[in-house]
């Protein structure tokens, strides 16, 4: 199961209380040459692990980041990265956990790293497609024991991510971009935890049940590929648009009829603010 970072927003804002951007990610770098990003790192990855602990959920409840930007020196930034991560609250360091970008940071970036440490490394398949480093070809296949191993090191099952790019895709912006449901599965075995990551949610992960005989998947859950009508922030933003107005009419309507009504004296003028409250 994933979690939102926006579970309780504004929780490490200096004044408040809170975070104001949790989405943005750099408020999650902790190789940043910048000071302010990374104590503004600090103080939410500690809230984030404050939370799972105050949850009471297990060790393999984890906070996945990416390493974050080059800032023109990949190994002087993966050498501060280092140096912050040594001087981490334990909580921050039970929880945390690296992810293979597709921009900055391959699997062969953070592999050495995380062997160091002792950091968890979640490979991601369609981040290696676009970022493979030096792991090109089959290599991967050879590197996926020594992943795996930093996982069992500290008692956790191993967890991978998988996604495709949008039919069409060809440059690597697009490319970045989740299809809507995956017809493919990476070479993962039974002791790896998989997330697919794509639009359609769980009905992406239907239709791999039925591609690959899986598991039995009930009609009455099952929506086919087309037919799925995932809601959009232009449908939201009118649906809130004509919510709204439909209550403004509403509560103007009332207004008027109290208006109304009061030369008929204090008793009907009380029942109209009752029907106005109770509208409300």
């Amino acid at each position: 199961m994933r979690i939102s970072s926006d579970i309780f927003p504004f929780a490490s804002h200096p004044d408040y209380g809170y975070s104001l951007e949790y989405a943005e990610d750099e408020l999650r770098r902790l190789g940043s040459p910048n000071a302010s990003v990374v104590e503004k790192t600090i103080k939410d990855l500690s809230y984030h692990a404050e939370m799972l602990d105050l949850m009471g959920l297990p060790p393999d409840s984890i906070m996945i980041i990416h390493m974050g930007g080059v800032y023109g020196n990949k190994p002087l930034t993966l050498a501060r990265f280092e140096e912050t991560f040594k001087s981490l609250p334990e909580p921050i360091k039970r929880r945390l956990v690296l992810e293979n970008d597709e921009l900055g940071y391959s699997v062969t970036d953070l592999l050495p790293l995380c062997q160091k440490l002792s950091i968890p490394l979640v490979l991601d398949w369609h981040h290696h497609d676009i970022n493979p480093g030096e792991a090109t070809g089959t290599r991967l296949l050879d590197l996926i024991p020594s992943i795996n191993e930093l996982w069992t090191n500290r008692g956790m099952k191993p967890k991978q991510h998988y996604s495709e790019s949008r039919p069409g895709a060809i440059s690597i912006v697009e490319r970045r971009a989740h299809s809507d449901r995956v017809v493919h599965l990476p070479p993962s075995t039974d002791d790896v935890d998989l997330m697919i990551e794509a639009k359609d949610k769980e009905q992406a992960v239907f239709k791999l049940y039925k591609l690959y005989n899986l598991h039995p998947v009930d009609d009455d859950v099952w929506i086919p590929d087309g037919k799925y009508k995932k809601e959009t922030k232009m449908d939201r933003r009118v649906s809130r648009k004509k919510e709204s107005r439909i209550q403004s009419e509403a509560r103007t309507e009332i207004e008027i009829e109290v208006e109304e009504e009061t030369y008929l004296g204090v008793r009907t003028r009380s029942q109209r603010r009752k029907k106005s409250k109770s509208a409300a």
